[in-house]
């Protein structure tokens, strides 16, 4: 079975990561540690932020989950 590191520190995400992974022979191995975020509305550069400084205090494979609600502002108001 490949193993996998999920950093999130909300248990009801891991246990959803494991429900889905491992019937695929994947086990999720969850990381409860917090990573600071950077505020930015670019997604790309948040998540490859956070992943970046989740590998730096962990050293293996990972991956982290990132959400965000976006509204889009209507100009006819």
């Amino acid at each position: 079975m490949v193993e996998i590191r999920f950093v999130s520190n909300n248990q009801h995400k891991q246990e959803e990561a494991k429900t889905i992974l491992e019937p695929a022979g994947i086990r999720v191995v969850p990381l409860t540690i917090k990573v600071e975020e950077i505020q930015s509305e670019d997604t790309d550069k948040l998540v490859k932020d956070k992943t970046l400084k989740a590998f730096e205090r962990v050293g293996r494979s990972l991956f982290v989950e990132q959400t965000g609600l976006y509204l889009k502002r209507s100009l006819a108001g």
